[in-house]
């Protein structure tokens, strides 16, 4: 990139300063040239009386009235206040429904937890292994059909609160379906790793607006595989 010389400094010095002129000519208005004449001698006007009105009375000038001038700047103002405060309703209907969503989520996150931040105990020892063998070995079918990703997840878990729901183990009353099924499913401690990885992915594509692919299918496929192998090893053991 070439330097400028003097002579383009120069030419650009000019070119500044004659628009400088130009804008104080405009800013001054036009110059009015004409010969001189002899100015008229004052000519004093004749006050005009008003009909009824006393003598040296002049008509009244029209002044704006102020009660216009009031009443717009008061439209003014309640448009700007309304704004504002249709913009914080909509900031506020935004964060609840964050704020109530984040609490569902953490509600049931807490499946397999208790108050004091343990895991749930084992499920009733009355569970027939090989009905829930059956569930699991169901819900690996379901991962393994063609299917979009989020709904084989999806579908895969709720086949399996089906299945804990026929294997007639007790609920409590405060339990949701998916609390119940995940205290039905982590039997055992090998289990329960298990048993939590795939709860939290199915809550995070149902309830996280999580779009799950193939790797959460991956994922909640190897879950089912260990816990259908440790249902396998109980049904073995109780014979």
């Amino acid at each position: 990139m070439r330097t400028p010389n003097g002579r383009g400094l120069m030419i650009g010095a000019v070119v500044a300063a004659g628009v400088v002129v130009v804008l104080s000519v405009l800013a001054a208005g036009p110059v009015q040239v004409e010969a001189p004449r002899w100015s008229p001698a004052p000519v004093t006007p004749t006050p005009i009386e008003l009909p009824g009105a006393g003598p040296g009375q002049l008509a009244p000038t029209a002044e704006p009235s102020p009660i216009v001038a009031t009443v717009f700047g008061i439209v003014l103002q309640v448009l700007f206040f309304a704004g504002v405060a249709a913009l914080l309703a909509v900031l506020v209907v935004f964060i609840v429904r964050r704020i109530q969503q984040r609490r569902r989520l953490v509600r049931r996150r807490r499946a397999v937890q208790t108050e004091g931040g343990g895991v749930l105990g084992s499920a009733d020892g009355a569970v027939p292994a090989p009905v829930m063998r059956r569930g699991i070995a169901r819900a690996l079918q379901v991962l393994d059909a063609d299917r979009e990703p989020s709904d084989a997840v999806i579908q895969a878990w709720l086949g399996l609160e089906e299945t804990a729901a026929d294997a007639g183990a007790g609920r409590a009353a405060a339990e949701t379906p998916a609390e119940y099924t995940a205290r039905i499913v982590q039997r055992f401690d090998t289990d329960r790793e298990a048993a939590q990885a795939l709860l939290r992915l199915y809550q995070d594509v149902r309830f996280g607006a999580r779009a799950a692919d193939a790797a959460s299918v991956a994922a909640a496929r190897e879950c089912l595989v260990r816990l259908q192998a440790s249902w396998h090893e109980a049904e073995v053991a109780s014979r």
